[in-house]
């Protein structure tokens, strides 16, 4: 199963559990979580205390492997996250994505993302992700790669919206064939 499909599956699974807890459906949320549950074959990787962002990470981790993606985790976060646990788990969710699928195309021993998330000072979170690339990224005036195919680049921006609800700001830097990637959120901002 390649990373498309395994995304689409994820989405559609996210839809379902979102419908059954919306609606009161416990019985059958719990039925259809089950065997999603059991075939798990490990147990989720435990990188901070916040259940949603291990979903997430745990998520990313399991499609890093199937892609010979080396992940480098250095997330020091508590359980209760600084600014929303949904914004987070959209920023983190989306730049481990586009890292993971720009990655799987290099040769197997340059398959490296590296991310980091913590707080830089009480209520400021910082997320900083970097990995390799090959050939050329132009950048627009505003600093995010120049997207020529459809569909793709909804991520960063998404990225970036989620930041701007906290007034920070998104930061992405190509150079010497690493694209980094850095976001900070304001705690108390929230607009």
């Amino acid at each position: 199963m390649d990373l498309k499909e395994l995304r689409h599956d994820f989405r559609q699974h996210l839809l379902i559990i979102s419908d059954y807890a919306r609606t009161g459906q416990t019985d059958k949320l719990t039925e259809y979580i089950t065997p999603l549950m059991e075939s798990v074959d490990r147990k989720p990787l435990q990188i901070c205390e916040n259940q949603a962002l291990n979903a997430i990470i745990s998520h990313y981790d399991t499609l890093a492997k199937e892609q010979n993606v080396k992940v480098l985790w250095g997330i020091e976060l508590g359980e209760k996250l600084p600014v929303s646990e949904a914004d987070v788990c959209r920023v983190i969710g989306n730049l481990l994505e586009n890292a993971i699928h720009a990655v799987s195309r290099l040769p197997e021993n340059d398959r490296v993302v590296d991310l980091r998330a913590g707080m830089i000072e009480e209520g400021t979170l910082a997320i900083h992700i970097t990995n390799p690339y090959e050939g050329s990224i132009p950048l627009d005036k505003e600093g995010f790669p120049i997207i020529e195919k459809k569909n793709h680049g909804i991520g960063l921006r998404s990225v970036q919206s989620a930041a701007e609800k906290y007034n920070g700001e998104v930061i992405i830097l190509t150079k010497h064939q690493t694209f980094e990637v850095d976001v900070l959120m304001y705690a108390d901002t929230q607009t």
